[in-house]
């Protein structure tokens, strides 16, 4: 049995001000420690708790960006 690999994609804008980051960490990519072993992806690292992407609550730990 395999693992079924779903690939939705998510359009969300974040807005802040310019103090502010947007309230998200991203880790791994090419050349950088893989943030999933074996993986040269990026992924969400970390989302901060009352950052522009917590509130807008579309980007969840762990999932891999397809598309920057």
């Amino acid at each position: 049995m395999g693992v079924e690999i779903r690939t939705e994609r998510v359009f969300t804008t974040l807005i802040r001000d310019q103090h502010q980051g947007l309230g998200f960490s991203i880790s791994g990519g090419k050349g950088a420690e893989s943030f999933v072993e074996g993986s040269e992806a990026v992924y969400i690292s970390k989302v901060a708790e009352d950052g522009p992407a917590a509130k807008d609550a579309k980007l969840i730990v762990g999932e891999k960006l397809i598309q920057e």
